[in-house]
């Protein structure tokens, strides 16, 4: 029976036993690994691919169970590293400077993170306790470290800074490229709409007068800025079309 329920054409004998050698050969390798070297497990899912391969599609759950049964487990793990690397450039990154800071189970871990999680694990670190608070890189994280984060903390961590792009940006430069700062204001719109929305302004318990009159001139004196700000910015984006036309940059 092959893999998707249909019967298939048996291998060809010749390639079966091909592939059992490679599949016995990857199989050695792993059971002489020292500590689980990850580098070992990668080696033996190339073979172990390689034999997949041979056999032709359809014949690989078959082959296991006649050549292999009760390695099945073993052989999708060590053949799941090896997809994972191929389609994770960061982790193939890893490898690559620093292979023996790996091991089997860490990368499986990570591989079970998923992209979103795994981006952002590069980015903010693993957290090593339920708050979140104390962190350690993704290089430095065991791979117990990278399964409490995965379970238990994943869920409960705020949603990334939507001005961390800005403030990258800012910090390799003096201004903010004109494309983020407009992201800025759209997104400090969308907030000033939630601060909007939940100020009270019913007058059944009326709040101290000072307190009422430090709100009015704060957004007076807000109006005031964004109200300069905006004439400059009509002002420099017409200077810029002029200019433009006057180059023949503009149809």
């Amino acid at each position: 029976m092959s893999e998707a329920g249909e019967q298939a054409p048996g291998p060809d004998p010749e390639a079966e036993g091909k592939a059992a050698i490679m599949v016995e050969r990857a199989l050695a390798l792993l059971a002489h690994s020292e500590a689980s070297r990850l580098r070992d497990y990668l080696e033996a899912g190339r073979i172990l691919r390689e034999a997949k391969a041979a056999l032709g599609h359809g014949n690989w759950l078959d082959f296991l169970d006649l050549r292999f049964p009760g390695r099945y487990v073993t052989i999708k793990r060590t053949l799941s590293l090896i997809d994972g690397l191929d389609a994770d450039a960061w982790l193939a990154g890893q490898l690559a400077i620093d292979p023996e800071s790996w091991s089997v189970e860490k990368a499986l871990e990570y591989l079970r993170a998923g992209p979103e999680l795994q981006e952002r694990m590069r980015a903010e670190h693993v957290a090593t306790n339920r708050t979140g608070t104390r962190r350690v890189s993704l290089q430095e994280a065991t791979a117990a470290q990278i399964r409490h984060h995965r379970r238990f903390i994943s869920g409960t961590l705020p949603k990334p800074d939507p001005f961390a792009a800005a403030a990258a940006a800012l910090a390799r430069s003096r201004f903010y490229p004109l494309g983020t700062a407009a992201e800025l204001f759209r997104e400090f719109r969308q907030r000033f709409a939630t601060i909007r929305d939940r100020i009270n302004l019913s007058l059944d318990d009326p709040p101290p007068p000072e307190a009422a009159a430090g709100l009015a001139v704060a957004v007076q004196e807000f109006w005031e800025d964004l109200s300069a700000f905006r004439v400059t910015t009509a002002a420099f984006a017409a200077r810029a079309r002029i200019a433009r036309e006057s180059q023949g940059l503009v149809p």
